[in-house]
């Protein structure tokens, strides 16, 4: 009996390591949530359409001189649809200081067809493959904290949550009292513009 436990043992040991070590891996990976881009580096500004009309803008005039939680979703994501009928209470809550810019990295078609379905109350933008470059989304959906001048607060990878508003609430208290400590990043202090239309 005692030979039989021991063979099950040394035959099983190690692929119940290698699945711990598997394990533990995965957990790290995925606990990471947020700085994918660190806090004050500065972004170029990227051109965006309103949905359903397709107006041509830019990342900045969407901003119109306030800080904002741009939020990356697509109507192929799960959990950009699932979490998609509470967007609109995070903006009514946080809107008079950082709204919310739900911004699709998906066709015309499908982002237009959403706001006719499933309508919220909340200004939906387009963005194409330079918006999605810029912002850099590790996945979908995610949400970078921006200064009216486009420079990173805070981000978060997955549903936005009411601790990621208030944690870009602090960054943007921080940001106010000295910018120009807060800000470093490859763009350096002046923001482009790109000339591609998504």
């Amino acid at each position: 009996m005692i030979r039989t436990l021991r063979r099950l043992a040394a035959y099983w040991a190690p692929p119940l390591i290698f699945a711990a070590i598997v394990g533990l891996f995965l957990q790290r990976r995925c606990a990471k949530v947020s700085g994918f881009v660190d806090p004050g580096t500065m972004l170029t500004d990227v051109p965006v359409r309103s949905v359903p009309d397709m107006r041509l803008t830019t990342l900045s005039d969407v901003l119109d001189g306030r800080p904002a939680a741009i939020h990356l979703f697509g109507t192929w994501c799960s959990a950009c649809m699932n979490e998609w009928s509470d967007l609109p209470q995070l903006h009514q809550k946080y809107g008079d200081i950082m709204p919310l810019v739900p911004l699709g990295i998906d066709n015309a078609r499908a982002l237009q067809s959403l706001v006719r379905v499933r309508p919220v109350a909340v200004p939906v933008f387009m963005g194409g493959s330079e918006a999605e470059r810029v912002l850099s989304p590790p996945g979908y959906p995610y949400t970078v904290f921006l200064t009216p001048d486009l420079t990173v607060l805070h981000d978060k990878s997955g549903p936005i949550t009411h601790r990621s508003y208030a944690r870009a609430l602090e960054q943007w208290d921080l940001y106010q009292k000295n910018p120009d400590s807060f800000r470093h990043g490859p763009s350096g202090r002046e923001k482009k513009t790109s000339g591609k239309t998504p």
